[in-house]
């Protein structure tokens, strides 16, 4: 913010402020990342409207580790390699085909679309985001399990949710 002032005074002025990869990934997407605003957004969001900007929010659409698959409610919303079962299957607490991986999110499927959807919404109400960045989106799946049809012909549903 204070580089953003700084600028303002050699006539460099921005319309709004879009923090990237600013959101915790092991939540529901309506929490900041407390590592970076430990006291929340609330000092972020009085300087921006200082500086007479407008606050954006970032959203990975699919992209697992930029959006929240840490989040353990969305195992059953991620998208499975050609190899791997459809199935979630858990082992000791971690997700078995997928150890280590965090692939992509689905968004036509459940709980993830509703839960970056009620997301969207909570950072329009609650934190006045004037612009919302969708970013990161394959829009492809292989799952039987998410409600559509796999491969290819998952396209149509996951931008239709998208939309």
């Amino acid at each position: 913010m204070n580089l953003l002032a700084e600028w303002q005074k050699r006539g460099i002025k921005f319309d709004y402020y879009i923090p990237d990869m600013s959101l915790d990934t092991t939540s529901d997407l309506k929490r900041f990342r407390l590592y970076s605003f430990p006291d929340g957004p609330g000092q972020m969001l009085k300087q921006i409207d200082a500086l007479g900007m407008k606050f954006g929010q970032y959203f990975s659409v699919t992209g697992g580790a930029w959006s929240n698959a840490r989040y353990a409610k969305m195992a059953p919303s991620l998208v499975p390699s050609p190899q791997e079962s459809s199935h979630t299957l858990f082992r000791y607490g971690f997700l078995a085909e997928m150890s280590g991986r965090l692939g992509s999110l689905c968004v036509a499927s459940e709980p993830y679309f509703s839960t970056l959807k009620d997301a969207v919404v909570h950072h329009i109400k609650e934190n006045h985001a004037g612009l919302i960045k969708f970013d990161g989106g394959d829009y492809y799946c292989n799952s039987t399990q998410h409600g559509h049809l796999p491969g290819k012909y998952s396209t149509e549903e996951c931008l239709n949710h998208q939309i």
